[in-house]
């Protein structure tokens, strides 16, 4: 009864962040690991899938937040879920075009890598400079 009253008190940026960050990290990382490894999903335990696919998100993630965290306006005020919430939107908007992209043209995992960070920097700068970061 207990567990359910605590998720009563999660506010609606909580549960999007927590799908954002589902969305940010574990899916595009399985994917990427199911699209250029597939037997390393095959022949690994769940767990240690899950950290492989964090450990290929999670960076981009981070990145993100703290350059977003450097790039606002008023600091004091930007909450650090509200950074996160944004950089995990940052990364999924990065990663799934790249996957879509390496996916439809069978491109290998270099070329994947370059989209991804060709993406990431046109909508770092995007977010950036566009003044979104005044008013979150």
């Amino acid at each position: 009864m207990s567990t359910f009253a605590d998720i009563k008190k999660f506010s609606s940026l909580d549960f999007s962040l927590a799908i954002c960050v589902c969305l940010a990290t574990v899916a595009p990382g399985f994917l990427t690991l199911y699209l250029f490894k597939p037997l390393l999903i095959q022949n690994l335990e769940t767990l240690k899938v899950l950290i492989f696919s964090l450990a290929l998100t999670l960076p981009l993630l981070a990145i993100n937040t703290i350059v977003l965290g450097l790039s606002a306006e008023n600091t004091v005020n930007q909450k650090l879920k509200e950074m996160s919430l944004i950089g995990g939107i940052i990364a999924v908007i990065s990663f799934y075009p790249a996957l879509l992209i390496a996916y439809f043209f069978e491109k290998p995992f270099i070329c994947f890598l370059m989209l991804l960070i060709l993406f990431e920097f046109i909508w770092l700068a995007a977010f950036c400079t566009n003044g979104r970061l005044k008013n979150i």
